[in-house]
Protein backbone atom coordinates (compact mmCIF):
# COMPACT_ATOMS: atom_id res chain seq x y z
CA UNK A 1 0.00 0.00 0.00
CA UNK A 2 2.96 2.39 0.49
CA UNK A 3 4.79 1.34 -2.67
CA UNK A 4 5.11 3.66 -5.64
CA UNK A 5 7.19 3.89 -8.76
CA UNK A 6 8.82 6.76 -10.62
CA UNK A 7 9.61 6.77 -14.31
CA UNK A 8 12.27 9.18 -15.58
CA UNK A 9 12.75 10.01 -19.27
CA UNK A 10 15.75 11.80 -20.72
CA UNK A 11 15.64 14.37 -23.50
CA UNK A 12 18.89 15.80 -22.16
CA UNK A 13 22.01 15.62 -24.36
CA UNK A 14 24.28 14.28 -21.58
CA UNK A 15 23.92 11.35 -19.18
CA UNK A 16 22.64 12.05 -15.69
CA UNK A 17 22.66 10.29 -12.34
CA UNK A 18 19.61 9.56 -10.18
CA UNK A 19 19.91 9.96 -6.39
CA UNK A 20 17.65 9.06 -3.49
CA UNK A 21 17.60 11.63 -0.69
CA UNK A 22 18.18 9.46 2.36
CA UNK A 23 16.72 10.97 5.55
CA UNK A 24 19.62 9.43 7.51
CA UNK A 25 22.67 10.44 5.54
CA UNK A 26 24.08 11.59 2.23
CA UNK A 27 22.22 11.07 -1.07
CA UNK A 28 22.43 7.55 -2.48
CA UNK A 29 23.19 7.09 -6.18
CA UNK A 30 20.69 4.68 -7.75
CA UNK A 31 21.20 4.82 -11.50
CA UNK A 32 22.90 6.35 -14.52
CA UNK A 33 20.57 7.40 -17.35
CA UNK A 34 21.89 7.79 -20.89
CA UNK A 35 20.61 10.45 -23.31
CA UNK A 36 17.32 9.33 -24.85
CA UNK A 37 16.85 6.54 -22.28
CA UNK A 38 14.40 6.04 -19.43
CA UNK A 39 14.68 4.61 -15.91
CA UNK A 40 12.04 3.09 -13.64
CA UNK A 41 12.47 3.26 -9.86
CA UNK A 42 10.45 1.30 -7.31
CA UNK A 43 10.19 3.07 -4.00
CA UNK A 44 7.78 4.17 -1.30
CA UNK A 45 5.38 7.09 -0.98
CA UNK A 46 7.17 10.17 0.32
CA UNK A 47 10.66 9.16 -0.78
CA UNK A 48 12.51 11.98 -2.53
CA UNK A 49 14.90 11.93 -5.47
CA UNK A 50 16.88 14.27 -7.69
CA UNK A 51 18.98 13.96 -10.81
CA UNK A 52 22.39 15.50 -11.44
CA UNK A 53 24.60 16.03 -14.47
CA UNK A 54 27.91 17.91 -14.57
CA UNK A 55 27.10 19.85 -11.40
CA UNK A 56 23.53 20.67 -12.47
CA UNK A 57 20.91 19.44 -10.02
CA UNK A 58 17.17 19.05 -10.61
CA UNK A 59 14.41 20.10 -8.24
CA UNK A 60 13.36 17.38 -5.80
CA UNK A 61 11.05 14.67 -7.13
CA UNK A 62 8.71 13.17 -4.53
CA UNK A 63 7.14 9.74 -4.97
CA UNK A 64 3.41 10.30 -4.67
CA UNK A 65 0.46 7.97 -4.20
CA UNK A 66 -0.68 7.89 -7.79
CA UNK A 67 -0.01 5.79 -10.83
CA UNK A 68 1.67 8.41 -13.02
CA UNK A 69 4.86 9.50 -11.30
CA UNK A 70 6.40 10.18 -14.71
CA UNK A 71 8.96 12.93 -15.31
CA UNK A 72 11.12 14.07 -18.20
CA UNK A 73 14.49 15.78 -17.94
CA UNK A 74 14.23 18.20 -20.85
CA UNK A 75 16.78 19.46 -23.34
CA UNK A 76 17.62 22.40 -21.05
CA UNK A 77 17.84 20.12 -17.96
CA UNK A 78 14.39 21.30 -16.90
CA UNK A 79 12.14 18.90 -14.99
CA UNK A 80 8.75 18.32 -16.60
CA UNK A 81 5.86 16.13 -15.50
CA UNK A 82 4.93 13.53 -18.07
CA UNK A 83 6.84 11.42 -20.55
CA UNK A 84 8.74 12.56 -23.58
CA UNK A 85 8.49 9.04 -25.04
CA UNK A 86 11.13 9.56 -27.67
Amino acid sequence: PNACSIELWSEYADPFEVYWLSPDGPPVKLADVAPGASQNLNSFIGHKFFVESDGRKSPTIKCRKRSDNIYTIGRDFNLEEGSGEL
